[in-house]
This record gives structure tokens, C-alpha cells and sequence, in this order.
């Protein structure tokens, strides 16, 4: 027997374990009055997808258990638009949202609720565009920038599936980091926000090969620029050479294998040869080249000659060396014998009249070096025009003078091959000279210059033969005269 008094709690405890329902009918929690089933609370699983746009109105399909019509979804304290429900799939669409993690909830109408494990990620997918510099060292360790899109705080960049060190979110369109090392050759460059939503727009890294160097122009000015070939592989736009400590000026890098520059004036001696690429690589080939002290030519001679050439000429100077090449005028000069340092030999090309210059070049085509300027002359062939006096007593000498042009100092001068007794060069057109004593006859005259060059001028001399008397008769007459012998 219950005392009365305690029945106003047990009317409260009844009161708190019904619910009275709005047609008056009475639903207890989990159970059906009626049936009294059991209705599990709802138990999200899964969403696909589990990581969404911002902008909104994408739809997100739950998957799990327990769902029932009149369900609610909730991402965080947004509200997703229920488009269809099932017992173990729902489908809401979106609302607009700031790129976050979200807690995402789903209600049935008896007030029993559940959370998804896992939160459903807003965020924009970050994008590569572009990365400064585009290529780098094999060993990474320099900055690079990259420009993009979406970027966020708490970014992972990956180049080649290695980290990036030093990561720094510059904007929400850039990002800095330290390079990793890699391999030659194209690398992916990946990047992921916070909430490991990775970029859909990726780019490529390169890493460059070591350049090497094997062969440069070998001679080297001392007192002025050489332009200079390097060959070797590996150079980069906007790859320096040097030359010792010496920068070259003019770099061109003509292709990966071939650069192009000037190389600045040094001390006489050997120099090692460096390429060093922008992203920090560099070959060295030492000893690859040498200046020398640029060959003087201080005379030749003799410093003139014949037109057809092949006349031997002494070149006296200083720092001559082995496989200089010697030009009078545009030929070269033949024969060419380095005697010592100071002194090379060498037989002259034919050529026309005039002066010239005679070029000391180094001894490749391959390199430009630097001319010493001297000059050989090409004399032309003497002419002679006229002799005086053209009779000459037979059986006498006499002095005769010999007109025309191109006469050279130390002529020799013939008749018919008997040399002159005596010849004495006036100018470059007159020559005196005392004509041997010849038989009546007629005679040539011919001049040799002292370069061999000669004129010769035939029947120019004439000797003429003494009248001699033999007898006369009468050779008794008389004093008057008139009388015919």
C-alpha cells in the first residue's frame, strides 16, 4: 500500500517519461505505443565528397544508418538542404561556406541525433601557375617563389615527393620555400593546404645538370681582350666565365655546349678555365688556358721585293712562339720557320705592286688574337725607255745614261751581259754607268734591280767601228791643193 503522499512523485516521474504529442497521442522515446518498436538514433558513416567547394550549392551524399524522413543535416550551425532521405543515404545540397573544417550533424524528428567522425572539409583546392626560377642546382638549397592560387596558412609543398624546406606563405597567390635536392630532369611539384585538399593544377620543377668544360681558345692576350670559345656541356642562359679571377665580358652562350665571350688582359701564365651557371653549378678546367705576352714585330728584311714572291725575309721581334701564323697583306707567308723567340724566316707570297701590312696571328682560326703591324713592300718591274748617248766609239768605254722608272738603289747594269765598269743609280729613273769596251755591233742593255727584277732593253747600243786608212795614192800632191787622191 502506497502511502497518498507519494503519489504526486510518481505522477512527476511519469510525466517526465511521456511525451504528450500534439494530437494527444502518447509516444515514448524509442518505442511505439502502438508497436512499440525500438528507433535507433541516426549514425552518419561517411560523406562523399568528403572535401567541398566553398561557393556553395554542390551537394554532399551521407551514407550510415538510421535515417529517417523529416532528417536534418547541419554543417556546423549551417543548415544543408535535405534533397533526399533514405534509411541509409541522405543527399543535401550546400550552402555557401568559409573555408573551414566543419562538424557535420544529422537529426531525425524524434530528436535523437548523430556526427560524422570525420569533419567535412570547405576549401578550395590550391593551384600552381609558375615558379621563380624554373630550374635550379641538384643539390636544391636555394629559394624559389611560386605563384598560384588558393594558398592558405600551414602549406605543404612537395618538388620530386620531397618536402620543400622553410616554407613561407607569402599571400594567398605566393609561397617561398628552400629547395630540395633532386635528380636531372623534370620534377613534380605538388602543393596541399592544411586539410590535405592537394592542388589540381600542378607544375613542373627542373633540376639542372653540372656543367662541364672541356676545351677553351688556349692563347690569351696579355695587354688587350681575346674573344674566346668554350665548349663543354651544361651552360645555362646567363651562365659567367672566367679566366683565373678574371670575369669575361660580352658572355653570349651561343647553345648548352658552346659560349662565346672576351676574355680581360692578365699576367703572362697559366689560368684555369670556370663556367658557373645561375643556379650556382660550376666547372672548372684548369690550366685551360694561358696568356702570353702578344708578339712584337719590330722589323723584316728585307722590306721589300719581287712581285712573284718566294724571296726569303728575316722577321725580328719578340715573343714569337710556335704556330704563329704570318700574313702580308691577306697571304700568308710561306715557308715559315720559328727560329727563336726573337727571329722567324719566312718566304714572301707573290703579290701586285705596293705596300703592305705583315699581321702576326695566333695560332688557331679559332680564336681571334691580336695583329702587330709592320710593312713589305712589292716593287714593280724597272722599265727602261732610253739610253744616251746611243753610239759609243768601238773598242772604248764610255759613260752612258740610262733613263726610266723604277729604278732601285745597287742596280746592276749589263750590255749583252758584260757588266758595266762603273754604275751610279741617280734616282728612281736614271742610272749612269760606263759601258764596257765592245766590238762595233749592236748591243742590249739590261738593268736587275737589287730585288732580281730587271728591264732589258734590246739593240739600245750601238758601237761604232774607227775608220782606219790604209793607203792613198797619190801620196805625193801639190801645194795648191785641188788636186783629186
Amino acid at each position: 500500500m502506497i502511502p497518498l503522499a507519494h503519489f504526486k512523485y510518481l505522477f512527476l516521474l511519469i510525466s517526465l517519461f511521456f511525451v504528450w504529442s500534439c494530437d494527444g497521442k502518447v509516444k515514448v522515446p524509442g518505442y511505439s505505443l502502438g508497436k512499440y518498436q525500438n528507433a535507433p538514433p541516426p549514425l552518419p558513416s561517411n560523406v562523399n565528397p568528403r572535401v567541398v567547394s566553398p561557393k556553395g550549392g554542390e551537394k554532399i551524399t551521407l551514407e550510415g544508418s538510421g535515417f529517417k524522413e523529416g532528417l536534418q543535416v547541419s554543417v556546423g550551425k549551417f543548415s544543408c538542404r535535405v534533397l533526399a532521405v533514405s534509411d541509409k543515404v541522405a543527399t543535401c545540397e550546400l550552402p555557401a561556406l568559409a573555408q573551414s573544417s566543419y562538424v557535420l550533424t544529422v537529426k531525425n524528428e524524434d530528436g535523437q541525433s548523430g556526427d560524422l567522425k570525420e569533419n567535412l572539409i570547405v576549401s578550395s583546392a590550391p593551384k600552381l601557375k609558375s615558379v621563380n626560377p624554373s630550374s635550379g642546382a641538384l643539390e636544391g638549397k636555394t629559394t624559389i617563389v611560386f605563384s598560384g592560387e588558393f594558398f592558405t596558412e600551414r602549406m605543404d609543398l612537395f618538388v620530386g615527393g620531397k618536402p620543400c624546406l622553410n616554407l613561407k606563405v607569402l599571400s594567398a597567390s605566393a609561397l617561398s620555400c628552400e629547395l630540395p635536392s633532386g635528380t636531372i630532369g623534370k620534377s613534380k611539384v605538388t602543393v596541399q593546404n592544411k586539410y590535405k585538399v592537394e592542388c589540381t593544377e600542378c607544375i613542373e620543377f627542373t633540376y639542372n645538370p653540372f656543367p662541364t668544360v672541356t676545351s677553351t681558345s688556349k692563347i690569351l692576350a696579355s695587354s688587350q681582350n681575346t674573344s674566346v670559345t668554350i665548349k663543354g656541356t651544361g651552360f645555362l642562359t646567363g651562365a659567367r666565365a672566367f679566366f683565373g679571377n678574371a670575369e669575361c665580358s660580352n658572355t653570349a652562350v651561343l647553345s648548352s655546349e658552346e659560349i662565346q665571350c672576351l676574355a680581360k688582359p692578365g699576367t703572362p701564365g697559366l689560368k684555369n678555365v670556370v663556367v658557373l651557371n645561375l643556379d650556382g653549378q660550376s666547372s672548372e678546367l684548369p690550366q685551360g688556358a694561358e696568356h702570353f705576352s702578344e708578339p712584337l714585330l719590330l722589323s723584316v728584311m728585307p722590306s721589300s721585293g719581287r712581285l712573284s714572291g718566294n724571296q726569303s725575309v728575316t722577321l725580328t721581334g719578340a715573343n714569337f712562339r710556335e704556330g704563329l701564323q704570318v700574313n702580308i697583306g691577306a697571304k700568308p707567308c710561306l715557308d715559315l720557320t720559328r727560329v727563336n723567340s726573337s727571329s722567324m724566316l719566312c718566304k714572301t707570297p707573290e703579290n701586285i705592286a705596293g705596300k703592305y701590312d705583315i699581321t702576326l696571328k695566333d695560332d688557331s682560326f679559332t680564336k681571334i688574337s691580336h695583329s702587330f703591324v709592320a710593312s713589305y713592300e712589292y716593287n714593280p718591274i724597272p722599265i727602261l725607255t732610253s739610253v744616251s748617248p746611243v753610239d759609243l766609239k768601238d773598242g772604248e768605254s764610255s759613260w752612258v745614261v740610262l733613263s726610266g722608272s723604277n729604278f732601285l738603289p745597287n742596280p746592276i747594269v749589263s750590255v749583252s751581259g758584260v757588266l758595266c765598269l762603273e754604275t751610279q743609280f741617280t734616282s728612281a729613273s736614271e742610272i749612269r754607268c760606263k759601258a764596257p769596251s765592245n766590238p762595233a755591233g749592236t748591243y742590249d742593255i739590261e738593268i736587275v734591280n737589287a730585288d732580281t727584277q730587271n728591264s732589258i732593253r734590246a739593240n739600245s747600243l750601238r758601237y761604232v767601228a774607227t775608220p782606219v786608212v790604209n793607203s792613198i795614192s797619190p801620196n805625193n800632191v801639190r801645194l795648191s791643193g785641188g788636186q783629186t787622191v
